[in-house]
């Protein structure tokens, strides 16, 4: 099982937080979105990949959540 990591996106060139996307597309497995974006700071266009989860990850974080709210549910209020 690989891990995901979360970055803040910023531009490959000037290193800005704030970009645009100005194209997306799909690869034909279906598996990852490509989007074009264009910097806000130095109007520099650079490509970012998205993967896309498979539907057992979907369905695995779906099973966890319902059981989170239900173990929420259960839980006694505090403070109320």
């Amino acid at each position: 099982m690989s891990r995901a990591y979360l970055a803040e996106l910023v531009c490959p060139h000037c290193g800005g937080s704030r970009s645009f996307v100005k194209n997306t597309t799909g690869n034909k497995a279906g598996d990852r979105i490509l989007r074009r974006r264009e910097c806000a700071a130095c109007k520099d266009r650079f490509t970012t990949v998205e993967l896309i989860p498979s539907q057992e990850a979907v369905a695995v974080l779906d099973k966890l959540c319902a059981g989170l709210r239900r173990l929420r549910s259960l839980m006694p209020r505090v403070g109320r």
